[in-house]
């Protein structure tokens, strides 16, 4: 009877173990490169994936078909429109599971796009994106994940003076 209960005990804490890995895999964030809008300026925001060591998520378009790829979709803003999103380029990789090289993201991974603020009124407003990727290791893949990600901006008046931020991500241009 001591073993039954040893093993149910251990089989649930491997279980949430597994799910603990499952969801720590990758990390979501976001980014904007400035710390206010100004009403009307066209600003640049990003969704950064952070990919925990050995593992991988495909490209956001994968070598073969059957890959889930990474995506990330935009929700329509009243008075927003979007640019199209700029995927980083993919590495090529060789992994157990395929016979075919993978083009994959590994550690990070940022997908950046301009925000043109034409209509939206002074004050806070929340852009709104779904982002689905599948992260794998070299043995199995782990399930695809869709996940909504919130990005808070401000709109001040145009007259106002904004700061470039999280130049990391948003360098600024160089000059000629």
């Amino acid at each position: 009877m001591r073993s039954r209960v040893t093993a149910i005990v251990v089989s649930i804490f491997l279980s949430a173990l597994a799910i603990r890995a499952d969801g720590d895999a990758v990390k979501v964030r976001t980014a904007v490169s400035v710390d206010k809008v100004k009403q009307g300026a066209p600003f640049q925001a990003a969704v950064i994936l952070e990919i925990v060591p050995g593992y991988h998520i495909n490209s956001n378009v994968p070598s073969e078909d059957y890959l889930i790829p990474t995506k990330v979709e935009l929700s329509k803003l009243n008075g927003v429109t979007f640019g199209p999103v700029s995927y980083p380029a993919a590495e090529t990789r060789k992994f157990s599971y395929s016979d075919k090289p993978l083009d994959v993201y590994e550690e990070k991974a940022v997908m950046k796009f301009t925000v043109r603020p034409t209509g939206l009124p002074v004050g806070k407003h929340v852009i709104r994106a779904k982002v689905t990727y599948q992260a794998c290791n070299d043995q199995a893949c782990l399930a695809p994940q869709t996940v909504a990600v919130e990005i808070p901006i401000e709109v001040v008046d145009a007259k106002q003076t904004v700061k470039q931020i999280n130049q990391d991500i948003f360098p600024p241009a160089r000059k000629k």
